[in-house]
């Protein structure tokens, strides 16, 4: 599950796909952004995460502004599933402000644009989790697209 839109969002959903992970649904704040990823990817297109469907790991590649909302909306519709953001500069403990209870950060150190094709393989991917099981689960995902994946704690 993708939650945003953007260029971040779009680079990481054609990675997934590539590698054989097609995202089961896109949600972003506006509809067109949010049907414009979900034909790319070949997805569902969603403008209220209530609505979202259930899924095991969810990614939050939103803006850093626009986080601590979404964060909160994701944890709500995601108690049981691993929620994860991408933003470098956020902490991990932002999730649990939102009341989350399985999550972390996956952040992949990289500038993006959604008219540039990045090559994963050559990104590193920095991964914290709430525990060892959503840090095991997130370096995994990971791997399927960097073997540069990298496990840090907030201070990193």
């Amino acid at each position: 599950m993708i939650v945003g839109a953007g260029n971040l969002a779009t680079c990481l959903g054609v990675a997934l796909r590539s590698v054989g992970i097609t995202p089961l649904a896109v949600w972003s704040r506006t509809a067109l952004s949010a049907d414009t990823l979900a034909d790319k990817l070949g997805c569902e297109a969603f403008t209220d995460i209530s609505s979202l469907p259930d899924a095991d790991i969810v990614i939050t590649a939103v803006s850093d502004d626009a986080l601590p909302d979404v964060a909160k909306m994701v944890a709500k519709r995601y108690p049981d599933s691993i929620v994860a953001h991408t933003a470098g500069s956020v902490p991990v403990d932002i999730w649990p402000e939102a009341a989350a209870r399985h999550y972390g950060v996956f952040y992949p150190m990289q500038t993006f644009s959604k008219t540039k094709s990045v090559d994963f393989s050559k990104v590193g991917i920095f991964v914290e989790g709430s525990d060892e099981t959503v840090c095991g689960q997130l370096e995994n995902l990971a791997r399927r697209l960097s073997p540069m994946v990298y496990r840090i704690n907030g201070r990193q």
